[in-house]
């Protein structure tokens, strides 16, 4: 079959961060960990381009095609910002309890730059956010570690390939926020001196709270198929489980370590 598209990823990324954390013991119960990052991203290159417009200007809506036209220069620099606060603490010589929070980011990548139908409206701050809390025992033979958490991911980017029949493959451009529920599980018990069983698990509940992609973005896909929203907010999130969870034995014989285990992934 014949080329039908041809893209280039040309361009240089630089990064400067500074970041400073602390372990602060409040008591003999109490300890808190706290931690900052700032990130400055500069990324520049060479775009590809496929067609100009009527008054001799690049057109960067043009789709994808076999033939690249031109190039043109893009030089985009953004500061992002991340912290986290942890708290733990001691119930007793036992068990203790923990919680924290964090405010991290998802980075742009050259190929949100490159793009041929490149926007700069299209790069928003893609924060991250993360609450945890969790539970922690272990005396004997016995250990049980336990957690809750949330997670929010804001406007990170994604791209939806498209065939269409007259420029064959299309990527359309689209970005999504996800939020996601879960818990978290890991039980080990040693039965005898060398045998013991583990086990581990996570429960997750991830859905897109806004996910949806404009025909507009690609002007293949818009001859084809017309000025079209396709929306998949509310739908569960692709390629994660709602259960996975595994069951293991271990035994230990001399210089020996047999091991034998199940595990369980969910429709994804």
């Amino acid at each position: 079959s014949d080329l039908q598209t041809k893209n280039t990823f040309i361009g240089d990324t630089r990064t400067l961060s500074a970041y400073a954390t602390d372990e602060i013991k409040i008591s003999d119960q109490w300890r808190l960990d706290i931690g900052a990052r700032i990130d400055n991203q500069n990324v520049k290159g060479d775009r590809p381009y496929y067609a100009l417009n009527a008054n001799g200007t690049v057109n960067t809506t043009a789709a994808a095609t076999a033939n690249i036209l031109g190039y043109t220069a893009y030089n985009e620099t953004l500061t992002n910002w991340s912290a986290s606060v942890g708290a733990n603490y001691k119930i007793s010589s036992t068990s203790s309890i923990f919680a924290r929070a964090t405010k991290a980011y998802n980075a742009p990548n050259i190929g949100d730059y490159n793009a041929a139908a490149y926007n700069a409206a299209n790069i928003k701050k893609r924060p991250v956010y993360l609450g945890e809390i969790g539970y922690k025992y272990a005396k004997n033979n016995l250990a049980i570690f336990a957690s809750g958490s949330y997670s929010a991911i804001k406007n990170t980017s994604l791209t939806i390939n498209v065939p269409t029949t007259a420029a064959g493959t299309q990527a359309l451009v689209a970005f999504g926020s996800t939020r996601t529920f879960s818990a978290e599980y890991e039980v080990s018990y040693k039965i005898a001196k060398p045998l013991s069983l583990r086990l581990t698990g996570t429960l997750q509940d991830s859905k897109y709270t806004d996910y949806e992609a404009n025909t507009r973005g690609n002007a293949a896909v818009l001859a084809e198929f017309g000025d079209r929203t396709y929306s998949f907010t509310g739908n569960r999130t692709e390629r994660v489980p709602v259960l996975n969870t595994e069951l293991g034995a271990n035994y230990d014989y001399k210089n020996f370590n047999l091991y034998v285990a199940a595990n369980y992934v969910g429709a994804r």
